[in-house]
Formats: structure tokens, C-alpha cells, sequence
């Protein structure tokens, strides 16, 4: 399963109690005992399938940076803050602020926008070759984090994206 990216809108209980473990295990522990289990399979949960790589450049500059592109859209996936220092996993939190911010900007955001911007991916350093189904496959999972992301700034919710690398 490595490298599929799953989101989890968290409650401020689920946030506080990840913020205050005192290590990048304890985080990693507690996601994958204790939120991926309550979690999965519910509202506050968007798998993207390892479609977040090109959904996240396409909403930033292109690149798999975390500070490129403009906010609120370069928030989505990698944008936020970074919970764990390590190297082979990442979890990127958003704010409920954040998240109303994203979520105005993904709702507000058409295939034709979100085609444009996928289309501005350097396929040399994405490492896919740019299609018309990798596209579709982009846009297709993007439907799943837009969803999570209306319902977490419904409620004002964070928004915590996982990648196991």
C-alpha cells in the first residue's frame, strides 16, 4: 500500500491527542491503531490512491513542493504543516481555517481549471508520463478530497493528509 495518500478530517479531541504524542512513532502509532481505524470508511476519511502526486502538483506549481503554488489550492495535499521529521512517511495538518479556505477553492475549481493546471506538470520530474487517463485518474480521486474537505469545513474539522512513502 505504499504511497497512497489518504486524508482524515479530525475532531480538535483527535488533533490534540496527535499533537501532544511525543514522538514521530507515537503519531505514526496512533494513526494507524487508532484513527485509521475509526475513521476508515467513514465520512472523515478520502483515499486518493497514489493519484495525490499529480493532484497535488496540479494545485501547486507543478512541482512536489510543499510551499509552491498559491494558497489556498497548494493547501490541499501537501500544504500545511508537517507533523513527523521523518523521511518514509508524511502527515500534512490543516486547520479548520485552513480548510474553509481549501474547500472554497476546490469547489470552486472546474475539470477545464483543474485540466489546465495538469497540464503544466514537468513530466521529467513527475516521473508518470502525462495522459488523458492519468488526468481522468487525477480528477477522478480529487472528487473524493473535495468531498472530505466540504464536509470537514461544514464542520469545522482539520484536515491531517497521510502518505506511507
Amino acid at each position: 500500500m505504499a504511497s497512497r495518500g489518504v486524508l482524515y478530517a479530525l475532531s480538535d479531541a483527535e488533533l490534540q491527542r496527535l499533537l501532544n504524542l511525543p514522538s514521530d512513532e507515537a503519531r505514526i502509532d496512533y494513526l494507524f491503531e487508532e484513527i485509521e481505524e475509526a475513521l476508515f470508511d467513514t465520512d472523515q476519511c478520502a483515499e486518493t490512491d497514489k493519484a495525490w502526486d499529480g493532484i497535488h502538483r496540479a494545485l501547486s506549481d507543478g512541482s512536489l513542493s510543499w510551499e509552491g503554488g498559491e494558497a489556498p489550492l497548494n493547501a490541499a495535499i501537501l500544504g500545511g504543516e508537517s507533523l513527523l521529521s521523518v523521511d518514509d512517511c508524511i502527515f500534512s495538518l490543516k486547520l479548520p481555517q485552513q480548510v474553509v479556505a481549501v474547500d472554497e477553492a476546490l469547489q470552486n475549481l472546474s475539470l477545464t481549471d483543474f485540466s489546465s493546471r495538469y497540464w503544466q506538470i514537468d513530466a521529467s520530474d513527475y516521473g508518470h508520463e502525462l495522459s488523458d487517463e492519468d488526468l481522468e485518474y487525477a480528477w477522478d480521486w480529487l472528487q473524493s478530497v473535495r468531498k472530505l474537505y466540504r464536509f470537514a469545513a461544514t464542520k469545522r474539522l482539520s484536515v491531517l493528509f497521510t502518505v506511507d512513502l
